[in-house]
Formats: structure tokens, sequence, C-alpha cells
């Protein structure tokens, strides 16, 4: 919870967030940069995505074509880092 550093005992003991001042506006620069950081990521993940979309298709597609496995996980981790550095 969220309590103010004059609130009783009991309330800033409990809370996780203790406010020096009794103003939520301290809390819009850190909304904003959380928004900010989950938007690069979901922006990230769709570029990945889409850049690692053949390589996983290839796999599945060996996967489901060969009766064992033809990568190893570490195989797939290297190939997918590789990948990235180039």
């Amino acid at each position: 919870g969220i309590s103010v550093e004059s609130a009783c005992d009991a309330a800033r003991s409990a809370a996780d967030i203790l406010l020096t001042e009794k103003d939520l506006t301290v809390f819009e620069p850190a909304v904003l940069a959380g928004r900010r950081v989950f938007l690069n990521m979901v922006k990230y993940l769709k570029m990945a995505a889409s850049s690692n979309f053949g390589n996983m298709f290839s796999v599945v597609g060996a996967s489901l074509a060969i009766p064992f496995i033809p990568m190893l996980p570490i195989q797939v981790v290297t190939s997918n880092f590789l990948y990235d550095v180039a």
C-alpha cells in the first residue's frame, strides 16, 4: 500500500511506499517512465518475433518432420545469439 509520512505508525509500517509529501503528482514521472519502458519492450518483442520467425518456423517444421529433436536447446540459443549479433 501507499501511505504518507504523517500517517499513524501502523499505516506507515504496513505501507510498501511512503510518500514524503501529501501530493500524488510525484507519481506522474514514474508512471510515464514505466509506460515508456513497457512500450519499448513491446516494440522489441515485436521486432524479435518478426525477425526470428524464419528460425522458429524451420525448427518447428523440422521437429514435426523428424521423430527426434533436430536441435538441442543450447543450439537454438546459440543460433539466435549469432543471428542477433550479425
